[in-house]
């Protein structure tokens, strides 16, 4: 287990006097996801083999506890979330166990899926806690797919195919259960593919994206869904700047589009939307030794912009940014392993300052050229258009309209 320094970082205090805080665990290996409820803050990752380490803080940076857990599966990456109970509820990637964590640290329940994984494994998860179901991308073996849950344990109600040759990215859902995935097709060069479905397991919509005159892949990595109707997708464009797209929920049509021109171009952004203030959080980890945070309203224009600095490189998953009350999270692993590092700032930017060997400070530079601030309006030609291939609403895979998915028991 890790041994964990948690820094008070300055700036204003949230509701209830909380104090922005950074944790600093060594030893902690790969944390690279975070959930948040109403009394606790959990951080999870691999840590070596078939173990992935869970720690709860209190919302003070105080650790009540840390435990191991070993379920004999290959995990490199973890994906949490919470329940209605305050239960964390962990995914591990490779091998896709849904394992439930009570608030004392005792496991409620673990399942596996009853598929077969390819070396990506789970790329996304979320849980909606008010409804009891969750919802999770990954890529199987000859296919990658998205899977509908519901209850506590969980019971697979379906799982749709998203594509055979590409990856997953980010899944999220609206206050109706309708899901948005997003995916990778690979080609020359790959394209963006997102798709709605309803609970019933039913294609609303399913669109690409792709770039014309611009070399480099285009992969969605995240997405975020708006009460607004908006649908926005974070998208790393591979030699090139990462891309932030808005899109009409309703339809899936590309309303428009960002390009941040942060100073690393391979970059992937994760995105978080605070629907009470209706504002999109971002946060782009760059081979820089920086992660840059800015926070958006839902027209695109940008309100703040900070950024961490580190000695090393820092990596997240689509599960290691998250917004609860008047703050937003992030956890995220060293390139060089051995040490993660958990961030709680107020929604406001606020909360800079140095701590140990880490730098949160508001950033000032322009990255674009454009006048509505920091952003810069891709020149690019984008197009949206229906997706070309046969879509199934039925089975897991292209080649099946009778597949099945179950979750076994895992004592």
């Amino acid at each position: 287990m890790g041994n964990i320094t948690r820094y008070f970082l300055n700036g204003a205090a949230g509701a209830g006097g909380e104090q922005p805080w950074l944790a600093y665990n060594q030893g902690g290996y790969e944390m690279d996801s975070v959930a948040v409820s109403a009394d606790y803050v959990y951080q999870t990752g691999w840590t070596s083999g078939s173990t992935f380490s869970v720690v709860q803080f209190d919302h003070d940076g105080n650790v009540n506890w840390q435990r191991d857990v070993n379920l004999g599966a290959t995990n490199e990456r973890t994906f949490a979330q919470v329940d209605s109970s305050q239960n964390c509820i962990v995914v591990c990637a490779s091998d896709a166990f849904i394992t439930s964590i009570s608030p004392s640290g005792s496991i409620n329940w673990s399942r596996q899926l009853g598929r077969s994984f390819s070396s990506s494994g789970v790329d996304s998860f979320k849980w909606d806690a008010a409804n009891n179901r969750g919802y999770l991308n990954y890529a199987g073996t000859g296919s990658f797919e998205m899977v509908y849950f519901t209850g506590s344990p969980p019971t697979v109600q379906f799982a749709r195919y998203l594509g055979t040759s590409g990856a997953c990215g980010g899944i999220d859902y609206d206050t109706s259960g309708n899901s948005y995935s997003v995916a990778t097709w690979n080609g020359s060069p790959d394209r963006a593919v997102v798709r709605k479905h309803d609970t019933s397991g039913n294609l609303s919509w399913a669109k690409t994206f792709e770039a014309s005159g611009v070399s480099g892949d285009v992969r969605p990595y995240s997405c975020a869904w708006s009460d607004n109707g908006t649908l926005f997708i974070g998208v790393q464009h591979n030699n090139d700047k990462p891309i932030l797209m808005w899109n009409n929920a309703s339809n899936g049509n590309m309303t428009y589009r960002y390009r941040y021109d942060i100073p690393s171009a391979y970059t992937y952004p994760l995105l978080r939307m605070d629907n009470d203030e209706n504002r999109l959080y971002c946060a782009w980890p760059a081979a820089d030794k920086k992660v840059y945070f800015t926070k958006h309203t839902n027209s695109g224009s940008l309100q703040w912009q900070n950024v961490l600095s580190g000695t090393t490189n820092l990596a997240s998953n689509e599960n290691g940014f998250a917004q609860y009350g008047d703050f937003i999270y992030f956890s995220a692993k060293a390139i060089n392993y051995g040490n993660s590092v958990l961030l709680k700032v107020p929604k406001d930017g606020s909360g800079q300052g140095t701590y140990g060997s880490f730098t949160y400070a508001t950033d000032s530079s322009t990255y674009g050229s454009n006048t509505s601030g920091n952003i810069a309006l891709n020149g690019t030609t984008w197009s949206a258009s229906s997706a070309t291939r046969s879509w199934s609403n039925q089975g897991a895979s292209s080649a099946s309209a009778s597949g099945t998915i179950t979750l076994y028991e895992k004592s």
